[in-house]
């Protein structure tokens, strides 16, 4: 309520929960419009359940798909955030087509991953590069063939099939020189 009395436009970083709720949904949009950022790990309820501690994925895909049916009115915009760990890498691509097929049409694509080449995260949910690179390279032809706005956050060139990498570049070189120097100082 604050946000939309402030701002035109508003982006809310959610898991979507309660958003299942329409009557919720139709009160925050009564006043702005607001670009939804919601996460998605896995359509698998025993791996969502075992990674987030709940049982929350049917609310959490009820979610999606009212915020979609917001979107296609034209009162909001959906940005489908794909999480890429060990436990989800494999179905990362069918869960794209999985997607479609429940008519949720996001209007963006972010796909962020835990990935790493060395040693310095021990975690059972990161993915070694060069494991998840055809994987990887195979959501992200999935993703582009889409023709929808697309960002893969902390994901390196590398991670990517070399053919991919002319999508990846957008940035220019300053903008490119500030991300390394913020991962660098985040992760030296």
């Amino acid at each position: 309520q604050i946000a939309a009395g402030r701002f035109r436009h508003v982006q809310l970083a959610t898991n979507g929960i309660c958003l299942a709720d329409n009557k919720l949904l139709d009160h925050l949009l009564e006043r702005t419009r607001i670009q939804f950022v919601i996460p998605l790990f896995t359509l698998d309820k025993d791996i969502h359940k075992s990674l987030t501690g709940a049982d929350t994925l049917d609310c959490i895909v009820r979610g999606l798909h009212n915020v979609a049916l917001k979107t296609m009115e034209g009162l909001c915009t959906l940005s489908l955030k794909l999480i890429i760990l060990a436990q989800t890498i494999d179905e990362q691509s069918g869960m794209l087509d999985a997607v479609h097929r429940m008519d949720i049409d996001p209007s963006e694509y972010i796909v962020s991953g835990l990935c790493r080449t060395d040693g310095a995260i021990q975690s059972g949910c990161v993915v070694p590069y060069n494991i998840a690179k055809s994987r990887i390279s195979a959501l992200a032809r999935k993703i582009i063939a889409t023709d929808k706005p697309f960002c893969f956050h902390r994901i390196p060139l590398c991670a990517f099939e070399q053919d991919l990498w002319p999508y990846m570049m957008t940035l220019d070189r300053e903008d490119r020189m500030m991300e390394y120097a913020t991962a660098y100082a985040l992760y030296p």
